[in-house]
Parts: C-alpha cells; sequence; structure tokens
C-alpha cells in the first residue's frame, strides 16, 4: 500500500532482469469464490497501485502477471469508483491478456460508464486505440468482442478514439485463413441498440468512422447483423460530421471471388440490412454510396431473396422538397453505360416502375430527358407499348425500313391528325341489280361513334346519282342511284362517345398558364433562343436529375472519388 497523498508513490514494484523472468506475479489457487492474484492499492493522487517492471530487451518477459485456476476467478483486475481508469496500460502493446476464459476483462457498472477503453494519443502514424487478435482457426474465434449488456443508459459495448487523422479508433485482424473469424464483432441485446458504431468527429483529413478490410475471396469486409426481431436494431451503423464524409465505408480489396467491401443481414420481416442516412442539411453527403473499379463490377447491389412479401432489392426514400429517391449517374463518354437499370425475371414482373402518387399537380410517373439534337431518345421501348390515358405530341409518324430496300432506307408516314376523336371506316361494295346496296357495320358501331359522314366514290365509271339512301340505323346504311354491278367505294366517319372520351374530350385552344406564358415547344421556330423552352422551364422547376442538375452534381461526385481512391489504404498486419 502506497498512503503517501502526495507524488508518485508506488504499492507495489517489482523488477526482473531475467529474459523470460516475472517482474511481480500473483496466483490465486482457489478453485471458487473471488479470489484475486495480486492486488494493490494507493491513495496518493499521482500514485500507482501495482507497478511492475521488466528491464530486460529481450524474451518474453512480463511486466505484470495475474492467474487464477478459478472459472470465475480475474488474474488482474483493476477497479475504479471515481472518474479515473480501472486498468491503463502504455508502451507498444498498452495492455495484453491471456487466459483460457477471458483475456482481458473490463466492466463498469456506470451506465454510461466504458468497460474497455483504447486511446492512440499520437497525433502521427497508424497505431491502433485497440488492436485484437486471433490466431485460432476455429468457426468462433473473435479478435475483439464487445457486449454492453446493460439496458438503459448510454452503454457502449467496444468504443476506441484516435486523435490522428490517419490513425484507427478500434481495428482488428484475424490471422486465421479459414473458418468463420471475425476481426471485430460487436452485439448488444437491447432492443435499440447498436452492436457496432464508428464516430469520426474530425473535420478534415480522410478520416473513418469504421474501417473494414478483407484479403479472402469470400471474406467480407465488415460484416453486420441485426438478430432483434422487434426495435430499430441496426446491423451496422456509421455517422460522420463531414459535408462530405463516409458514415460507413467499406473496401474490398480482393480482384477475385465474391468478396464483399459492405454488407449487412437482418432476420426482421421489417429489419434493414444496410441503412445509410445523410443528415447534413448542405453540402452532398451520401447515405449510401458503392463504388467498384472493376469493368463489369457493380457499385451497389442490392438482392431481396425473400419469395414472398414485398421485398425491394434497393430502396431509396428521400424528405427533401428537390430529392431524388434513388438516383443513378453513368459519368463514362464512352460506351453505352446505364444511369439506373431495372430488370424482372417474373412473367408479370416489372422492369423498371415509376409512381407519381399525388392526385393533383403536373407530377411525372417516368421522366425521360435525352439533350442529343440527332439520333437520341427521351424513350425508346424495344416491343409493345399501351397507353392507359391521353398521348400528347407535336407530332406523330411510322417508321419501317423500306420495303423497295429494307438494308438501306427507312420509310415514314404521318399520322392522320383531327381536332375531333375522329374515327375513320371505309370500304368497297358491289351494287345489286336495282343499283342499290346495304352495307353492314360492326354491332358496336354506333355505341362507339356519333355525328357520322359519308363519302361515296364510283369505280369504273361515273356514277351521278349515287347517294346514301337510308343512314345508318341498327349498324347498316344502305347506298342507291348507281348501276347495276357497279362497284362503289365508301368511307364513314364518326365522332367517339364512349365513356373515356366523354369523360376527357380534347380541348383544342388552350391558354397558357402564367408559370409558361413566354415560352415555347419549340423556340427556335419562332426565332427565340432556347432558354425560351417550356422543357428546360419545368426541368428547372421539378429540379429532376436532368442536364443542368447533373453537370452540377456530376463534378462533386468525381471530385469525392478521385478524393477517396487516391487516399492510401493501411497496411494489413
Amino acid at each position: 500500500f502506497a498512503k503517501a497523498n502526495m507524488g508518485t508513490t508506488v504499492g507495489v514494484r517489482g523488477d526482473s532482469e531475467s529474459p523470460d523472468g516475472i517482474g511481480v506475479q500473483g496466483i490465486a489457487n482457489a478453485t471458487s469464490g473471488q479470489t484475486i492474484g495480486a492486488e494493490g492499492r494507493s491513495e496518493s493522487p499521482d500514485g500507482t497501485g501495482v507497478r511492475g517492471l521488466a528491464n530486460a530487451a529481450t524474451g518474453a518477459n512480463v511486466g505484470v502477471l495475474g492467474e487464477t485456476s478459478s472459472v470465475q476467478g480475474i488474474g488482474v483486475k483493476g477497479v475504479s469508483s471515481a472518474d479515473g481508469i480501472a486498468v491503463r496500460g502504455e508502451g507498444a502493446v498498452g495492455l495484453s491478456g491471456f487466459g483460457s476464459q477471458v483475456g482481458a476483462f473490463g466492466a463498469s457498472d456506470d451506465p454510461a460508464g466504458i468497460g474497455v477503453e483504447g486511446r492512440h494519443n499520437a497525433t502521427t502514424g497508424t497505431g491502433p486505440g485497440v488492436l485484437g487478435l486471433t490466431e485460432s482457426a476455429t468457426d468462433q474465434a473473435i479478435g475483439v468482442q464487445g457486449q454492453a449488456i446493460a439496458s438503459t443508459g448510454i452503454a457502449i459495448g467496444v468504443e476506441g478514439a484516435s486523435a490522428s487523422n490517419n490513425g484507427a479508433g478500434v481495428r482488428g485482424f484475424v490471422s486465421s485463413t479459414s473458418g468463420e473469424v471475425f476481426g471485430v464483432e460487436g452485439i448488444t441485446e437491447s432492443p435499440d441498440g447498436v452492436g457496432v458504431i464508428g464516430f469520426n468527429t474530425a473535420t478534415t483529413g480522410a478520416a473513418f468512422g469504421v474501417d473494414g478490410s478483407t484479403e479472402s475471396p469470400t471474406g467480407a469486409g465488415v460484416n453486420g447483423t441485426a438478430l432483434a426481431p422487434t426495435g430499430n436494431a441496426a446491423g451496422v451503423q456509421g455517422a460522420s460530421a463531414s459535408e462530405i464524409g463516409i458514415g460507413v465505408f467499406g473496401a474490398n480489396i480482393s480482384l477475385t471471388g465474391s468478396a464483399m467491401g459492405v454488407r449487412g443481414n437482418t432476420l426482421s420481416t421489417e429489419g434493414v440490412g444496410v441503412c445509410g442516412v445523410a443528415s447534413a442539411t448542405t453540402g452532398s453527403p451520401f447515405g449510401v454510396q458503392g463504388e467498384s473499379e472493376s469493368p463489369e463490377g457493380v457499385g451497389m447491389a442490392g438482392f431481396a431473396r425473400a419469395t414472398t412479401g414485398s421485398g425491394f432489392g434497393v430502396q431509396g426514400t428521400t424528405d427533401g422538397p428537390d430529392g431524388s429517391g434513388v438516383i443513378g449517374f453513368a459519368t463514362s463518354a464512352t460506351g453505352a453505360t446505364t444511369g439506373v437499370e431495372g430488370q424482372a425475371d417474373s412473367p408479370d414482373g416489372v422492369g423498371v416502375l415509376g409512381m407519381a402518387n399525388s392526385n393533383t399537380g403536373g407530377n411525372v410517373g417516368v421522366w425521360g430527358i435525352t439533350n442529343s439534337t440527332t439520333d437520341g431518345w427521351a424513350g425508346f421501348f424495344d416491343g409493345d407499348l399501351e397507353v392507359v390515358g391521353n398521348i400528347i405530341k407535336t407530332a406523330g409518324m411510322f417508321k419501317i425500313d423500306h420495303p423497295l430496300d429494307p438494308a438501306n432506307k427507312f420509310l415514314s408516314h404521318s399520322f392522320v391528325e383531327s381536332p375531333d376523336m375522329k374515327n375513320i371506316y371505309d370500304g368497297v361494295v358491289e351494287l345489286d341489280l336495282s343499283g342499290e346496296a346495304t352495307v353492314t357495320l360492326p354491332d358496336w358501331f354506333e355505341a362507339l361513334n356519333r355525328d357520322f359522314r359519308y363519302q361515296l366514290t364510283a369505280i369504273g365509271g361515273p356514277g351521278p346519282n349515287l347517294h346514301i339512301a337510308d343512314e345508318i340505323r341498327n349498324s347498316q346504311f344502305r347506298i342507291g342511284g348507281g348501276a347495276a354491278g357497279q362497284r362503289v367505294a365508301w368511307m364513314v366517319t364518326g365522332i367517339r362517345q364512349d365513356a373515356y372520351a366523354l369523360a376527357n374530350p380534347i380541348q383544342v385552344e388552350e391558354a397558357k398558364s402564367d408559370e409558361q406564358r413566354g415560352s415555347y415547344i419549340h423556340p427556335e421556330l419562332f426565332g427565340q433562343p432556347r432558354k425560351a423552352s417550356l422543357s428546360r422551364k419545368l426541368k428547372a422547376r421539378r429540379t429532376v436529375r436532368g442536364a443542368s442538375s447533373l453537370a452540377d452534381h456530376a463534378p462533386k461526385i468525381r471530385e469525392n472519388l478521385a478524393m477517396k481512391r487516391t487516399t492510401a489504404t493501411r497496411p494489413l498486419k
């Protein structure tokens, strides 16, 4: 015991100059009870309860060694009732513990306390705050395991802090190349708890909240699992206070195998495997960002393996008035790149589905934009197209391979336009011996059409007296005044009167709204500049990720990507 109340007093000190010697050794041989191998106390503010020095520069010497043969015993135990530190280690290895049950153990009864805290105070280098190693090849070997058993308070299983911009707060290594070993594993039994959480409070530098790496072809850089079937449990949660920071960053440097940078699993029916949240209100933060440098790689892949329910492979949500739920960029200037691609293998599946749920306003389910003035398409469909609703266009035509030179030419025809919803029917009929003929139309003809118009043309000779003897009634009309056996070409038009046409009549003339006034669908045809384009004004108002918005966002994304790719990868120990 060191009773002095000042100075650097030492309760017990042990020295060993032998290469395999022990400075101080405490052994508790009892097989039961809370036995203690060695205990030291100091009442001095700067004193040391127990201090062991091993001065030999070689050999496996030990400054302080505590052993216990009891299953519940503790080889070395440090207790702090104030704001002090129960056990503190300094040196090349701050604290090292070996045991068949627990190598090193730290406990705190304070709800906001910390069981074990590791700090790396150097401002340079890549020293870790806490280093956990396992050389066991068994299936359940763990480099570092942290458990927060307290059900209340801000309890933390493992917390690490580093003052260096390139330092690591917590870093775990697994030396075994087989088995389900873990570099770092965090477990929490609280429904709202977090197994592992990483914070990086530095506002500069390429610092990481959590950094995970694996060289195994089938390994996982960071693996997070949320086993609680209820609550807001998170498999992996990362936060960054920097505007261009990264909440969670996973790097997989293996070029072969099914290796993953970041993978999150959840067993809850309403759980989230990986959830990324960007809370900053300024800058260009990302909730989740995926990158791949492989020519055939995938920046971000989401799989919903459940065969029932409304699972989502990838789901993006934004609460911002100008935000986008999911946005994809293909920044390559060459190749057949795709910003966003969707595929469905189900016979009733949908490759890409866009829904605008608001029942008012000029919202758009799917919007396609092209800036090409030559061969570009705002939308291209290879197959049948069905539209439930009106088609509004500035022109329309069909385009086919030219019948006389299909290999070298196209043939195009314009649609027939009308201010009415007009249907056209025609045919050829031969008059009977009385110079008359009855034309029979489909039984639905009068239900679909109204306001009929007729046209008759004699074939092979004049028909000055040709006329409509009886108008359409019971889906028939009669032609008269012709010569016996004469052939007559006829045409009838009608205006649609079905339920949809009556509910949605064509508005032939329409005044532009205050917002649209002064803009043109085709401003160049009226000698106006391109900035007077109606589509440009709509794009600016909707802030959809069109050409102008892409131009704003792409440089920031390329800048962020370049910064991350030039960041040196920390060497594995």
